[in-house]
């Protein structure tokens, strides 16, 4: 967890505070868990009150059976009342993987509701208009994407496919613990960020500086 004071100048840009947990005083909220968050991230990192705009989050990838549904369920319980989450993709796989179920599970999370769709279903009249659309994959963004409706903030989340992993049943199934760290401490932050405050600049910035600064984090931890 982030420590200090809040006048700390480690903490603080242009005004705008880190907010530690020690301070909420029973608000609810996620937290964030990384050691050293960026500077480019600290005027925008903070916990919200569970209210103000809803933000609608699209995560794609390619078969929709497990990167983007982990990613749609764990926004959707870290996010609060803040983002609805959804999740598709470019060639839907029918069903979802069962480790991404049991995974999701074992945390206490909800899996009944879930199914593997295309991202065309997203791209409809009277589909909902997205305010962020995340590509998780280098297949996936490497494809040519036609223009959202609503003109959403777009990243790429480069993020290794669990299902391809090799090895030992338990190897295969520690791989597949690992990606879904990277995919709740990626979405832990996206849940932190304050947005009602700054410029699509800067969010688009963020955003994709969430995806760097865990991948730099990875690349530190296993030097």
């Amino acid at each position: 967890m982030v420590g200090g004071h809040a006048d700390d100048p480690e903490l603080s840009s242009g005004g705008l505070r880190l907010i530690n947990h020690q301070w909420l005083n029973g608000i609810s909220g996620p937290m964030v868990d990384f050691d050293r968050p960026p500077k480019c991230l600290l005027e925008l990192l903070t916990v919200e009150l569970q209210s103000g705009p809803q933000h609608s989050v699209l995560f794609i990838d390619t078969d929709n059976a497990w990167r983007s549904i982990v990613a749609e369920v764990l926004l959707d319980h870290w996010g609060g009342r803040r983002f609805r989450a959804f999740s598709a993709g470019t060639h839907p796989a029918g069903q979802l993987n069962q480790a991404c179920v049991f995974l999701l599970q074992q945390s206490g999370l909800a899996t009944s509701h879930l199914h593997s769709k295309n991202w065309r279903d997203f791209h409809q009249p009277g589909a909902p208009v997205m305010d962020f659309v995340f590509l998780l994959s280098d297949e996936v963004s490497s494809e040519a994407w036609p223009c959202w409706p609503g003109n959403p903030i777009t990243a790429q989340w480069s993020l290794p496919d669990p299902q391809s992993a090799e090895g030992s049943a338990a190897e295969r199934m520690l791989a597949c613990r690992d990606v879904y760290g990277m995919i709740e401490r990626r979405v832990r932050i996206l849940a932190s960020l304050r947005l009602a405050n700054h410029g699509r600049g800067d969010i688009q910035r963020s955003v994709c500086d969430i995806d760097r600064a865990e991948a730099e984090r990875g690349t530190s931890r296993a030097a």
